[in-house]
């Protein structure tokens, strides 16, 4: 009998080895993004005829967002943003202090419109990676209750989140002002860009 349950143990131990060295599936890690001082959230724009060379540069300070990272397939994590259109501010440094606080009107009140529209957004619809740490993200981004897709290129490392992306003003209904009858203008184009350390939901 002794022998019986020996034997019967060892063909066993074949199988428990098994289970205990594959490895378990790898489950999505929750990630938070907020504002900090390595965080940064931009939005540029050139300017065009006798200001040819020289972009407007605008930071979001106000922002929260959510990247449900998974791990073992990262094709299948999604990337939730929520920035507050109202903390957006100019940082142009070749700008005069009273024509930088007119182009942040210009940009709050008159085009992205702050007191009827209280946020824009930024919802993820497929990640695809094309290197090494790097993805193309693409998603739909939302401005003034408008929503039109956008494509992001990211490049992710232990957490840390950086790329760009370009969509035309126009698309959302984005008039930019020209000066100087027609003499100054700004291109259609607008160029985000971002720099996002992100952090586990506390608990997990």
């Amino acid at each position: 009998m002794a022998a019986y349950w020996r034997d019967r143990n060892s063909m066993r131990l074949p199988g428990l080895f098994l289970l205990v060295t594959l490895p378990l599936p790898a489950q999505n890690v929750i990630l938070e993004i907020a504002p900090s001082a390595e965080n940064r959230i931009s939005l540029e724009v050139a300017k065009t005829g006798l200001l040819s060379g020289k972009k407007h540069l605008f930071v979001l300070e106000k922002y929260s967002g959510r990247v449900e990272l998974d791990k073992s397939n990262p094709d299948k994590s999604r990337v939730e943003l929520t920035m507050d259109p109202a903390s957006l501010l100019v940082k142009d440094d070749w700008l005069s202090a009273k024509d930088a606080k007119k182009v942040q009107e210009e940009a709050s009140v008159k085009m992205l419109a702050v007191n009827q529209f209280r946020e824009m957004t930024f919802r993820s619809t497929s990640v695809r990676s094309i290197a090494i740490d790097r993805y193309t993200v693409e998603g739909m981004l939302t401005i003034r209750g408008i929503a039109r897709p956008v494509t992001l290129e990211v490049t992710m490392r232990d957490y840390r989140f950086e790329g760009s992306g370009v969509f035309k003003m126009s698309s959302y209904g984005l008039k930019p002002p020209s000066a100087a009858l027609g003499a100054v203008g700004t291109k259609d184009e607008m160029t985000v860009r971002f720099q996002l350390v992100a952090t586990p939901r506390p608990g997990l």
